[in-house]
């Protein structure tokens, strides 16, 4: 994927590196190219734990992340600033209540064994470090990115929920969470993420705390909500079962090859 342009008068840039199609400025052939690269590396990569961190969205948006580092696609920053704030929006408001406990143990399950410092350093590792980097170098760039940025970074988001698990509700994919205000909390994050930025460029602090506030809203009404892991414990506790059983089930599999 790459970002729309950002409100600057027009100046000359050089050659954007990587180039697949003369004149596409923003590259957004070799972000697609990437995107299309993940739908299919669920079928073709046989490595397990690979194959699985890569049915996540927040894996796919680390990839394009390393992407635009090592190939210096600059150029897509504000995409990445938009993504990267739905994605940790959405994850933070779908584990909310300690429901991302679940994930640590469905983790443990499948060999992943992690101490709760562990898990939430990699939470933070892979869903606030994105957020603090890309804000960093918008920021630092003077850019003021459109929301436009965060639409194309729903519908990159959907891509994904319907190439991986066939339906907007990716339960099957992480766990049964509330899956409307996750996808309401990505929604703020991606399509107030350039306003926030471009308030804090233009340095006005007291606008930029009101749209960070309002960002925060989704994730508010599931951290401050005491029915939430009620409604989701014994879907949780099936699906832990269900993951629980699969492994135990591979696991006689594997020992009838060995015999």
């Amino acid at each position: 994927m790459s970002s729309v342009s950002h409100r600057q008068p027009p100046s000359k840039v050089g050659p954007v590196p990587f180039q697949l199609i003369p004149g596409d400025r923003l590259n957004i052939a070799l972000g697609c190219a990437i995107y299309l690269a993940l739908t299919g590396s669920s079928e073709v990569i046989n490595n397990k734990f690979l194959r699985k961190n890569l049915q996540a969205y927040t894996s796919w948006n680390w990839v394009l992340i390393v992407s635009r580092i090592l190939l210096r696609q600059d150029q897509w920053d504000p995409f990445l600033l938009s993504n990267s704030f739905g994605v940790c929006m959405a994850f933070r408001t779908a584990g909310a209540r300690g429901l991302t406990e679940m994930m640590r143990q469905k983790m443990a399950l499948r060999g992943v064994k992690l101490t709760k410092l562990q898990f939430a350093m990699m939470d933070h590792w892979v869903h606030t470090v994105p957020v603090l980097l890309m804000t960093y170098l918008v920021v630092r760039s003077g850019r003021r990115p459109l929301m436009t940025n965060g639409v194309v970074g729903m519908m990159a988001q959907m891509f994904f929920a319907y190439s991986q698990a066939g339906t907007l509700n990716v339960a099957e994919l992480y766990m049964p969470h509330p899956a409307k205000r996750a996808w309401l909390a990505s929604l703020a994050g991606q399509l107030l993420a350039p306003l926030l930025v471009t308030a804090i460029v233009d340095r006005k602090w007291k606008k930029a705390g009101v749209i960070f506030l309002i960002i925060l809203l989704p994730w508010l009404s599931s951290s401050l909500d005491p029915n939430v892991k009620k409604k989701y414990y014994n879907p949780l506790m099936a699906h832990i079962a269900k993951v629980k059983e699969d492994m135990q089930e591979k696991g006689k599999a594997t020992a009838g090859l060995l015999v």
